[in-house]
């Protein structure tokens, strides 16, 4: 018999690691070489990631910002790892961001395929007037009934 493994993890929440995982890239780099610039662009690319993800939920076909900063720092990291030839921080991040450039690109490509949800018809609201003529309506009231 299979396990339920529950449901699944929702693609925000791994975001959210992902952005967690470049904020504290950027912090290990400036404590072990006191680089400002990898700080800076470890706050500043995560807090991108992190708003990304945040925007996962709100409307789940806008995906650009995430994808556009995991795509940057692939290509960032991967020249990182050509030119140095560490396997440690670069590929670690590289590998990363490559993997969540992938599942944004399934998440795109399932949404695509699925038909739009069908819009529900909401009743219309109708006018009943308590009174009979147009000066006895504006001394009783009106009355919505759906």
């Amino acid at each position: 018999m299979q396990k339920d493994s529950g449901p699944p993890v929702p693609l925000q929440w791994i975001g959210f690691d992902y952005a967690a995982l470049v904020a504290s890239g950027g912090i290990i780099g400036y404590a072990k070489a006191r680089s400002v610039r990898s700080l800076a662009a470890g706050i500043l690319l995560s807090g991108l990631a992190g708003l990304g993800a945040y925007q996962l939920p709100q409307d789940p076909r806008n995906i650009w910002v995430f994808l556009m900063i995991s795509g940057t720092l692939v290509g960032i990291m991967g020249m990182r790892f050509h030119r140095s030839g560490w396997i440690m921080p670069a590929t670690l991040i590289a590998g990363t961001s490559l993997l969540m450039v992938a599942k944004l690109r399934i998440k795109l490509d399932t949404e695509r395929l699925q038909p739009p949800r069908p819009v529900e018809k909401l009743p219309q609201p109708t006018l009943k007037f308590k009174c009979d003529s147009a000066l006895e309506v504006l001394l009783c009231g009106i009355t919505m009934t759906t």
